[in-house]
């Protein structure tokens, strides 16, 4: 998976706006994982303690993580709209060129899953505290064969399930391993192309 933090880098020379949209998404994630230490370093970029309060930033980031669920699964213009109510002083205006299509087709979840979140050194994680993780060998254990659909039939932006899964199956550098309690017979020819089918 392409970084987007990377990406954004170029696509946007606007400094100041480029600043405030990764550091407020970093600091997001970091936060809904209890890495407030780390996320309020990031929020630091946005709201220097010689000039604002503490509660300030505090302020922001609540409304930010109240209304998740309102720009999670939509494009960066629509969060950058939302942070825009939410600070002192303008952004500047997107408006043409190479940044608008960036952030017009770029989804906030895209960002957010390209996220490295720090000090988890447990073996085994959850798909979501594996943003921005790479291993050589990835599990990825599923409930039910119909849930390979987003193999299938991918939907990475309408479905958050497609999205999560596709996050699992990307951290892996060298083996990918699905394991589905059973499979339909008839769809194996759909798979062994790509995957060597093992019943156990």
């Amino acid at each position: 998976m392409e970084n987007l933090f990377e990406k954004i880098l170029v696509a946007d020379t606007n400094k100041d706006r480029r600043q405030v949209v990764c550091s407020s998404i970093k600091a997001i994630e970091l936060a809904r994982e209890k890495k407030f230490k780390e996320a309020f370093k990031e929020l630091e970029k946005i709201f220097p303690k010689s000039k604002y309060s503490i509660s300030k930033t505090i302020e922001y980031i609540l409304a930010l993580i109240e209304g998740y669920e309102s720009y999670q699964n939509k494009n960066l213009i629509n969060f950058i709209e939302v942070i825009q109510r939410l600070l002192d002083s303008p952004l500047t205006r997107v408006s043409r060129g190479n940044v608008k299509e960036f952030y017009e087709s770029t989804f906030y979840n895209q960002m957010s899953a390209c996220i490295n979140i720090p000090d988890d050194m447990s073996k085994n994680k959850t798909i979501h505290k594996s943003k921005g993780d790479e291993f050589n060998n990835v599990l990825l254990v599923l409930e039910s064969y119909k849930e390979l659909d987003f193999i299938l039939s991918p939907k990475l932006v309408d479905d958050e399930e497609h999205r999560i899964r596709y996050v699992a199956v990307s951290r892996a550098k060298e083996r990918l391993f699905i394991s589905v309690p059973s499979l339909d017979i008839t769809d194996e020819p759909k798979f062994s192309e790509h995957f060597e089918i093992v019943r156990c």
